[in-house]
């Protein structure tokens, strides 16, 4: 998934800052640009295992809690 997520990266003009791709069952990766514009910061969040008994709103649930770590938390920068 990261390879997808790194090609988007590159295909898009550079006011793009980040991407993230979301696969259902099979979890979300990430990639952002780093500083100098190279994609080099990049995650992958795995799927919890869950009883799913509505699927109304996971998305924005899930987008609300990407954006909130990325906020709160910070995602990590290349060393």
């Amino acid at each position: 998934m990261f390879g997808a997520c790194l090609q988007v990266l590159q295909a898009v003009p550079e006011t793009v800052q980040g991407i993230l791709i979301t696969a259902g069952g099979h979890g979300a990766a990430y990639c952002f640009r780093a500083a100098n514009g190279a994609p080099l910061i990049k995650g992958f969040i795995p799927v919890l295992k869950v009883k799913v008994s509505d699927t109304t709103g996971a998305g924005d649930a899930f987008l609300s809690g990407f954006l909130y770590s990325m906020v709160k938390v910070k995602i990590p920068s290349p060393a």
